[in-house]
C-alpha cells in the first residue's frame, strides 16, 4: 500500500500554530490610508489556496481574494514564498503584513488580527484503506468500533470529529499522534482503521485510500499581523463589500480551486462478483450515428458512450458488445424486445422512464441544450408546434404546445426548416454536427435550453438486479475529471461530421459568388495571358534561334580566324626557329630573329587571350584535373622570367614552401595565371625594383592541401578607384609613364580562371608603393610525380630523335617543310603525305612497327585528319592500335580536342608550336609506347 501523502498546508498551519510560542509582536499603527500602500504577503505554496505557477505567476483561492480586496482598498502586494514553517515564523515576528488560509482560535489572537469575515470553509474527511472489507464508503454503521488516527494538535478538528461521532451514535477509539510522520503512516502500518484528514487533500488522495465520511470542519481567514488594526479594519470592510456584491464568492472559489469530488474503490458483493464471472457479454443498444454520444471516425467507434463503457469494463471486468440502432426510439425498443440488455444513452428523466417501463442507472454525464426555431416563428406565439424525437420526453414547460414526433433530431431539424414545426430543444453539440453536415436556410438558434440533458443508462423492466448494482457502483466510481475529459475529447471540432457540398455552398454563399466572379475574370485573364505568352514565346524562340545562330557564327568565325592566323604564325615561328639554329648566323641577324620571335609570340598571346575570353564568356572553359609537379611548374616559370628581369635590372625572387610535391589540377591554367601576373609585374615595375613570387602551403590533410599563390612588386601601383576595374575585360589603366601593349584581358582571364579553379584573385595596392596579387587554392594531393625527362639518353645526345621514323600528314607545303626540317635536325626520318587519304595508304603500305608516331593535321583536302586517324585505327594490323597519332592543328578549342581524342588521336599540339614542344611530345609518346 502506498504511503499516505502529506496533508494540506491549511491543516499544518493550524497544527503548527498550536505548538509554536509567540515571539515579540511589534507593529506600528499606521497613519492615513495610502491608496498605493504596498503590503507584504506571506505566500506559502499550498495546492488550491496559494499556488505558484511554472511561469512565476500566482494563483489560488487566497490570491483571487487578495486581488478582489485590492479593488476596494487600492493595496499593492509584494508576495514572499517559502515553506509553511518559515512563513508562519516570519508572520509571528511581524515581517509580513498579510497571510491567508488561517483557522480561527481564540489563543491565536495574540499573534494575528482576524477580520470579521472568513473567506472559506473546509471539510473533514474520514479515510480508510482501499478495499477494506470491514468499512464501506458512506455506510456510517460500518465505522462503529473502529480506531481513528488524528494529529493531536488539530484540536478543533478533533472536537468536530467527536460531535460527528456523537450525533451518529458511533463508538470509535480516537488515537492521537504527536509526530506528523507517525500520524501519516497510521493506516499503512495498521495502527488505525480510519484517519482524520481534510478536503484540501482530495487532489493528493492516493488510489489506495477511500473516503468513508465527510463533515464540516472550520472556516479560514486572511489575517494581518498583530498591531495592524487599521489594515485589519480595511480588510473587513473590503470583504463585507465583496459579499454584498457577490454572496457566493467563497463557494465559487472553493469549487474552482478545491476539489469536492473523489473516487472510491468499488466494493462488489458476493453476488456481484458471481454475476461478473458468469454473465458473459452484456449487449448495449447504441444509436449508429448519434454524435457526440456515438459516431464513427476512420471506421472506429467513438463517442461518450463507448468511452464511458470502456472505463466501466476496466473497473468491473464486464464485457460489452454493441447492438446498433437507427434512432433513439429504435434503441429503446431493442431493450424492451430483449435484443439488448441496456441502452447506452437514455436522455429522459425518471418520470418518463417509469412511463416507458425502463429502469435508469445514475446519470454519468450531461449536455447543454439550445432552442432552435424557424426564422418565421416567434417563441412568444401561442400556437406553436415543437418537434421532438420519438420516445423522447417533451421538455419541461413546453407541454402546452402542439407536439410533433419525428424519428431523429435530424428529422426534427428538417421539419423546422420546412415549416412543418416551429422549434425544438436539442443538445448543442449535436446541433453543431447537423449544421456542419447540411444546410438549413430557415433555421436559427434562439436561446439556451431550459435545462441540461441528463445521460443515463436504461435497463428493461425485468432487469437483473446484479447488473443494475454493478453499473451504478461503476458509474459512482467515475471521477468528475474523467467524465469531463471524455466529453471534452468528443466535442472537439475535428470529430464533427464532414460538411456536404450543399452545406458548404450555402454556408459560404457570399464567398461562392465572389469565387465565381473571380473565376470568370481569371479565365479571361488566363486566355489573354496565354495569347500574349504565345506571342512572347514565339518572339523569344526567334530571338533564341537568332542568338544561337550568332553564337555559332561567332564560334565558327573564331575557329576560322584562329586557324587562319595560327597557320602563317606557325610558319613564322618555325622558320625563325630553324634560322636561329643555323651555324654562322650574324649577331645582328640573330638579334632581329629574336625580335621576330618575340613579336610573333606576342601576337600569339593576343590571339590566345581573345580565344580564352570567348570560352569564358560562353562557359566553355573546362578546368582539367591531372597530376602535376608544382615544383617543375614554378621552375619553368622562373626560367621564363629570369632573363626578362635581368634585361630590366629587376630583382626577381621565387619562394616555395610546401611539404611534399605532387598535386592534381590544371597545370596549364595555373601557369597561365602566374605568367600573366608576373608579366604585368615586369611591365609596371621600374628598373631597380623588386618582384617576389611565392607559393606557401597554409594547411594540409590526407587528401588536400591549401596553397597561397602571391605575386608582389614595387611597381607604380594602382589607385584605389581602379582596383575593381582592373579585372574587367579590355581594361587598361592610364599609366602615362608606361606605354604597354596588350588587349587588357590578362587580369580578367586570370580572375576567371582562378574562380573556376575554386579560388578568388585579390589585390592590395597603393600608387607609388607597388601591388600585391594573391589567391588561395585547395588542390587534391597526387602521388610523387617524376619531374625529370623519362628518355634521358635522348636528352643527353644532340640528336634526340635519331633512328626514329615519323609519318607527317600536312597539306600546307611550307608548314610541312618546317616540320620536316625541325625533325631531321633531331635525327628523325620523316615521310610526308599531303592529305589524309595518302597518310592512310602510306601507313597501310609500311612495314609493321615502322613508324613510331604519326603527325596529323586536322584540316586537309580529300580526307581530313580525324577521318584518317579513324581509318588507321580500323586497320587489321597490330601497330594500328598502338602507334601514337598526334594532332597538329590551328583549331585549339576544347571541342576540337575532344573530336581529336574521339577519332583515336593520342596527343594534341596547337599551332603554332615551338620546336622543343614538338620534340618533347614525340619523346613522351614514343617512350610510353616502348614501356
Amino acid at each position: 500500500m502506498k504511503k499516505w501523502k502529506r496533508i494540506s498546508s491549511i491543516f499544518l498551519i493550524a497544527m503548527i500554530l498550536c505548538t509554536l510560542t509567540a515571539s515579540n509582536i511589534y507593529a506600528d499603527e499606521k497613519g492615513e490610508k495610502d491608496p498605493q500602500q504596498v503590503l507584504t504577503v506571506a505566500f506559502p505554496e499550498t495546492k488550491g489556496l496559494q499556488e505558484v505557477n511554472e511561469d512565476g505567476t500566482y494563483g489560488g483561492l487566497v490570491y483571487d481574494w487578495l486581488m478582489e480586496i485590492a479593488k476596494y482598498t487600492g493595496w499593492k502586494y509584494e508576495f514572499v514564498t517559502g515553506d509553511v514553517e518559515t512563513m508562519l515564523s516570519g508572520m509571528m515576528e511581524g515581517k509580513y503584513d498579510l497571510m491567508g488560509g488561517m483557522f480561527y482560535q481564540k489563543e491565536y489572537e495574540s499573534f494575528f488580527e482576524y477580520p470579521k469575515y472568513a473567506v472559506g470553509s473546509s471539510y473533514c474527511l474520514l479515510i480508510s484503506r482501499e478495499n477494506d472489507p470491514e468499512v464501506k464508503s458512506f455506510d456510517i454503521s460500518t465505522l462503529n468500533g473502529k480506531t481513528i488516527g488524528v494529529f493531536q494538535n488539530a484540536k478543533s478538528k478533533i472536537e468536530r470529529l467527536k460531535v460527528f461521532l456523537e450525533s451518529n451514535q458511533l463508538n470509535c477509539k480516537i488515537k492521537k499522534y504527536k509526530d506528523v510522520k507517525a500520524y501519516e503512516s497510521c493506516l499503512d502500518n495498521g495502527e488505525a482503521d480510519l484517519m482524520l484528514s481534510s478536503d484540501a487533500n482530495l487532489e493528493n488522495l492516493d488510489a489506495a485510500y477511500d473516503v468513508c465520511a465527510k463533515f464540516t470542519a472550520e472556516s479560514y481567514y486572511i489575517v494581518t499581523k498583530a498591531g495592524s488594526s487599521e489594515i485589519c479594519s480595511e480588510l473587513s470592510q473590503a470583504i463585507e463589500k465583496i459579499y454584498e456584491a457577490d454572496p457566493n464568492m467563497a463557494l465559487e472559489l472553493y469549487d474552482k480551486y478545491v476539489s469536492n469530488t473523489y473516487t472510491n474503490s468499488i466494493h462488489f458483493s458476493e453476488s456481484d462478483r458471481n454475476y461478473i464471472k458468469e454473465s458473459g457479454t452484456v449487449r448495449v443498444a447504441i444509436i449508429k450515428e448519434g454524435y457526440p454520444l456515438t459516431y464513427r471516425q476512420n471506421k472506429t467507434l467513438k463517442g461518450i458512450v463507448p468511452d464511458v463503457l470502456n472505463l466501466i469494463q476496466k473497473q468491473t471486468g464486464l464485457k460489452f458488445e454493441y447492438v446498433y440502432a437507427n434512432s433513439y426510439s429504435d434503441a429503446l425498443g431493442k431493450i424492451k424486445d430483449g435484443k439488448a440488455d441496456i441502452m447506452g444513452s437514455y436522455l429522459n428523466d425518471a418520470y418518463q422512464a417509469d412511463i416507458q417501463q425502463v429502469v435508469l442507472t445514475k446519470k454519468y454525464a450531461q449536455l447543454n441544450t439550445v432552442i432552435i426555431r424557424n426564422r418565421q416563428s416567434e417563441l412568444s406565439d401561442k400556437n406553436l408546434t415543437i418537434a421532438v424525437p420519438e420516445d423522447m420526453a417533451v421538455p419541461n414547460g413546453e407541454q402546452n404546445h402542439k407536439v410533433a414526433f419525428y424519428p431523429t433530431f435530424a428529422d426534427c431539424l428538417k421539419a423546422i426548416d420546412a415549416g412543418d414545426a416551429d422549434y425544438m430543444e436539442i443538445p448543442s453539440a449535436l446541433l453543431e454536427s447537423l449544421f456542419t453536415s447540411n444546410y438549413y436556410a430557415n433555421v436559427t438558434p434562439s436561446a439556451a435550453g431550459n435545462e441540461q440533458m441528463q445521460i443515463s443508462m436504461a435497463l428493461s423492466s425485468d432487469f437483473d438486479v446484479n447488473l443494475y448494482s454493478i453499473l451504478n457502483k461503476a458509474i459512482n466510481s467515475l471521477s468528475k475529471k474523467e467524465i469531463e475529459g471524455i466529453i471534452q475529447q468528443n466535442l472537439i471540432s475535428s470529430q464533427i461530421s464532414k460538411p456536404n457540398l450543399k452545406a458548404m455552398l450555402y454556408s459560404h454563399i457570399g464567398a461562392v459568388i465572389v469565387f465565381l466572379i473571380a473565376f470568370i475574370i481569371l479565365l479571361v485573364l488566363v486566355f489573354f495571358t496565354i495569347g500574349r505568352l504565345s506571342l512572347k514565346s514565339k518572339a523569344m524562340a526567334l530571338k533564341l534561334e537568332k542568338a544561337e545562330e550568332m553564337a555559332k557564327a561567332k564560334s565558327d568565325f573564331l575557329s576560322r580566324m584562329s586557324h587562319e592566323i595560327r597557320t602563317p604564325m606557325n610558319a613564322i615561328i618555325g622558320l625563325t626557329s630553324l634560322t636561329k639554329k643555323m651555324d654562322g648566323t650574324p649577331e645582328d641577324v640573330g638579334s632581329n630573329l629574336n625580335k621576330i620571335d618575340t613579336s610573333a609570340k606576342f601576337l600569339l598571346s593576343l590571339v590566345n587571350d581573345i580565344l580564352d575570353m570567348s570560352k569564358l564568356q560562353s562557359d566553355k572553359m573546362v578546368i582539367q584535373s591531372e597530376p602535376f609537379s608544382l615544383n617543375k611548374l614554378i621552375r619553368q616559370i622562373e626560367d621564363i622570367f629570369t632573363l626578362q628581369a635581368e634585361e630590366k635590372s629587376l630583382e626577381l625572387s621565387f619562394s616555395k614552401a610546401w611539404s611534399k610535391d605532387g598535386f592534381i589540377g590544371d597545370e596549364t591554367r595555373l601557369a597561365q595565371v602566374l605568367v600573366n601576373l608576373l608579366s604585368n609585374a615586369c611591365k609596371f615595375t621600374p628598373e631597380g625594383g623588386t618582384i617576389q613570387c611565392s607559393v606557401e602551403e597554409k594547411s594540409r590533410n590526407q587528401t588536400h592541401a591549401s596553397l597561397e599563390f602571391r605575386v608582389k612588386d614595387t611597381g607604380i601601383g594602382i589607385h584605389e578607384d581602379d582596383l575593381e576595374r582592373i579585372f574587367g575585360s579590355f581594361e587598361q589603366l592610364n599609366q602615362n609613364e608606361y606605354r604597354v601593349q596588350g588587349t587588357g584581358l590578362g587580369l580578367a582571364i586570370s580572375s576567371n580562371l582562378v574562380r573556376l579553379m575554386g579560388g578568388s584573385l585579390e589585390v592590395s595596392s597603393r600608387p607609388g608603393t607597388g601591388s600585391d596579387f594573391f589567391f588561395t587554392l585547395d588542390l587534391p594531393l597526387a602521388d610523387d610525380i617524376q619531374t625529370g625527362c623519362k628518355n634521358t639518353n635522348h636528352m643527353k645526345s644532340g640528336k634526340r630523335l635519331s633512328e626514329m621514323h615519323f609519318l607527317l600528314a600536312e597539306d600546307n607545303d611550307l608548314n610541312a617543310e618546317i616540320a620536316i626540317s625541325l625533325l631531321e635536325l633531331e635525327g628523325a626520318q620523316v615521310d610526308w603525305a599531303s592529305d589524309g587519304q595518302k597518310a592512310v595508304e602510306m601507313f597501310k603500305d609500311s612495314q609493321q612497327g615502322y613508324y613510331q608516331a604519326i603527325l596529323m593535321d586536322v584540316q586537309m583536302p580529300i580526307m581530313n585528319g580525324l577521318d584518317a586517324s579513324f581509318e588507321i585505327r580500323r586497320l587489321n594490323r597490330k601497330d594500328a592500335k598502338k602507334v601514337a597519332i598526334i594532332a597538329m592543328t590551328a583549331n585549339s578549342f576544347r571541342e576540337d580536342r575532344e573530336k581529336a581524342l574521339a577519332a583515336g588521336m593520342d596527343r594534341f599540339i596547337a599551332k603554332p608550336f615551338e620546336a622543343d614542344q614538338l620534340i618533347e611530345t614525340l619523346l613522351a609518346c614514343t617512350t610510353e609506347g616502348t614501356e
